[in-house]
């Protein structure tokens, strides 16, 4: 099960917030099955807060929906 604490603030840092490589691969692969665009969890991990990730599945989903 995903473990991402809830009341995890949208611009807070994953390293301050003991969300480790496990969690976001889980994330990936979740985010993938989700909305049907491959995520990686070093891109998670490079987003680096959860506003970042819904910016990189934001621009993953443009670009399939566009056909690129």
């Amino acid at each position: 099960m995903l473990e991402i604490p809830a009341d995890l603030p949208h611009d807070a840092r994953f390293d301050d917030h003991d969300v480790d490589s496990l969690v976001l691969a889980e994330a990936a692969v979740v985010v993938t099955r989700l909305y049907g665009v491959e995520v990686h969890e070093w891109e998670l991990r490079d987003a680096g807060t959860l506003q970042g990730v819904a910016d990189v599945v934001r621009e993953r989903v443009a670009a399939h929906r566009a056909g690129r």
